[in-house]
């Protein structure tokens, strides 16, 4: 019977992440939209969602402090991308980096989410260096890429959550150990 309990918590969790993410992603394209920025935040949503999917990060309880986070770094990756290009070994150097340190890392989940067990946590954690390598063995193929630093700049800016994050996490651990 645990088990049915269990699996009735994660369809809630499931049901409420859809249910929220669908409606800041229809707010945020139509912002988006209204400043020409429309596919752009498409792409970087996609990215994120792939990336985050697996990555974790940054969470927050109520929905509107959510949202804002969310718009200011979508906005904020979509602004770097326009006027901060980056040259390519120097984006394969920061991937690389920032695959050692999501490896090194791991995902860090809501704390709404039911827990995942070991193999879950490195199916994720894995999950999340393949795609970053893929997304960098596609920026070295194609180098002409038309969306590259936009993708490139979704990736560090979500791993430099991850970090935040797992910081956070530690420090509210050992708070709770002391």
């Amino acid at each position: 019977m645990p088990e049915a309990s269990n699996d009735m918590r994660l369809l809630k969790y499931y049901y409420m992440c859809l249910l929220h993410e669908a409606s800041k992603f229809v707010i945020m394209l139509f912002i988006f939209s209204r400043f020409h920025a429309g596919t752009e935040y498409l792409v970087a949503a996609l990215t994120l969602c792939i990336l985050r999917h697996n990555m974790g990060g940054i969470h927050f309880r109520q929905y509107w402090s959510c949202f804002g986070f969310s718009l200011f770094f979508l906005a904020s990756v979509i602004a770097m991308a326009e006027f901060c290009q980056v040259n390519l070994p120097v984006q394969i150097i920061t991937i690389s980096l920032c695959i050692l340190m999501t490896f090194l890392t791991g995902p860090v989940q809501s704390g709404t989410r039911p827990a995942m067990d070991k193999k879950q946590f490195m199916r994720y954690r894995n999950n999340a260096c393949v795609i970053m390598a893929v997304c960098m063995v596609l920026f070295i193929c194609m180098k002409s890429f038309t969306y590259r630093d936009l993708i490139y700049w979704v990736i560090v800016f979500q791993t430099l959550q991850l970090i935040v994050a797992k910081i956070y996490e530690r420090r509210k651990k050992n708070e709770t150990l002391q």
